[in-house]
């Protein structure tokens, strides 16, 4: 991970902190556990991807690893000095070079994300357990709309976070992050499968829910 990308990412959870959720970007094996259905397709190309809340671009940069070059991504983040920081990235680092073209960054609320067509793969890089639940459904029923019936969603939470946070703090942050876990719970469904991944600071799990398989 580039010292720039540190940085820029650390200024931002300075003063926006319930949006960014985390003190460092994801980290590649984070990245990796949560494109996994990217990388596991059917079919095997032409399709359409949307990320949610990229920030600097750590869990984007895999998305492109697993990216082939008839697809699309859609990236919304909120913040606009982390869309403007994820422009630069995507119009300058070699990574992106052969991908760069297929990439569009807006600087929008992922609530309110609009593409031309449904998505196959909605991968949600926003720190969901931060959030008022109202946030929280908004997100969730963003990424059934964006997926019209079909496709994997996936999110990531830390793990053991809001126990330990539940146990410990006032009675209204508790209630928040159990209306939180009760709509992820009421979001996933049949099929539902889930990946521990250590190396990551704090801990973290990458959540994919098959949507069809939700809806069934």
């Amino acid at each position: 991970m580039r010292l720039s990308e540190r940085l820029a990412f650390w200024r931002q959870f300075q003063d926006h902190f319930a949006s960014t959720g985390a003190i460092q970007p994801s980290s590649r094996f984070l990245a990796r556990a949560m494109t996994e259905p990217l990388r596991d397709r059917q079919p095997a190309a032409g399709v359409r991807v949307v990320e949610m809340g990229p920030g600097t671009g750590a869990v984007t940069r895999g998305i492109v690893e697993a990216m082939q070059p008839d697809d699309k991504l859609d990236c919304f983040e909120i913040n606009p000095e982390f869309a403007d920081y994820l422009r630069r990235v995507v119009a300058t680092d070699p990574a992106f070079e052969a991908s760069r073209h297929q990439i569009k960054v807006h600087t929008a609320d992922a609530s309110h994300a609009v593409i031309d067509a449904p998505a196959d793969y909605v991968i949600c890089s926003v720190p969901l357990n931060n959030l008022p639940p109202a946030a929280v459904e908004a997100i969730l029923e963003a990424g059934a709309r964006l997926l019209a019936g079909d496709g994997w969603f996936t999110y990531f939470e830390y793990v053991l976070l809001p126990r330990l946070r539940g146990a410990t703090a006032a009675h209204g942050e508790r209630e928040r992050i159990r209306a939180v876990q009760q709509l992820k719970a009421q979001f996933s469904g049949a099929g539902t499968c889930s990946r521990i991944v250590l190396p990551n600071l704090p801990p973290a799990r990458a959540v994919h829910v098959p949507f069809s398989a939700r809806q069934a």
